[in-house]
């Protein structure tokens, strides 16, 4: 599934990029240990930025990078070939990206030690799925680590003013990381980036 083009415009804003680096990417990663050397996935890559966050947290030997959409594949090959001021240090050799869709992944069962994203479920209508191919390349006692926007309940979101609401619901999202296999270890709710922050431990 191709992304629209306003959530591509919000994927690969600078803003959007500076408050992955900033403000999600240490929830996603911080405080957590990986082998030096193993091989982790990012679903949903976006413009890159994602792929370079997690390089500074952690020496995988790889890490895999996929996308449906090939234009933000393109995207990303760019700007991992000229990374910005902040990444200069970060290590690129080690990243690979693929045009692949999320549902049904082409690598095998247990491929991975961790799997990342930022805000991709939403933009999946068979998100569930997405869950379901994580846990499957995952090994065992493998990490999902996650920030994804919630349906608004109560409270006002700032996406709605580009007139993009997210469609999960908490309880469903936590109903389906359970059925599909996953331990959850934190899940914390944040109203004000806003969304949550989900870490998930295969067992």
């Amino acid at each position: 599934m191709k992304v629209a083009g306003i959530q591509k415009l919000l994927v690969s804003n600078p803003f959007r990029v500076y408050l992955q680096r900033k403000f999600e990417a240490p929830r996603v990663c911080g405080g957590l240990t990986l082998a030096r050397g193993c091989s982790c996935i990012e679903i949903g890559c976006g413009c890159g930025a994602g792929a370079l966050c997690i390089n500074r947290f952690f020496e995988c030997g790889r890490l895999v990078c996929v996308d449906s959409d090939p234009d933000m594949i393109a995207c990303a090959q760019s700007y991992i070939s000229n990374p910005p001021k902040w990444a200069y240090s970060i290590r690129t050799d080690n990243i690979f990206f693929a045009c692949e869709d999320a549902t049904h992944l082409p690598y095998p069962d247990s491929s991975f030690a961790a799997a990342f994203f930022f805000g991709v479920l939403n933009s999946i209508q068979d998100w569930p799925l997405v869950i379901a191919e994580a846990f499957r390349i995952l090994k065992q006692g493998g990490i999902l680590s996650f920030k994804e926007g919630l349906r608004p309940e109560t409270f006002f979101y700032w996406s709605r003013l580009f007139g993009f609401v997210p469609h999960i619901a908490e309880d469903e999202l936590r109903a389906c990381l359970r059925a599909t296999g996953f331990s959850i270890s934190r899940f914390d709710v944040d109203r004000w980036l806003p969304g949550c922050f989900v870490r998930a431990v295969k067992l």
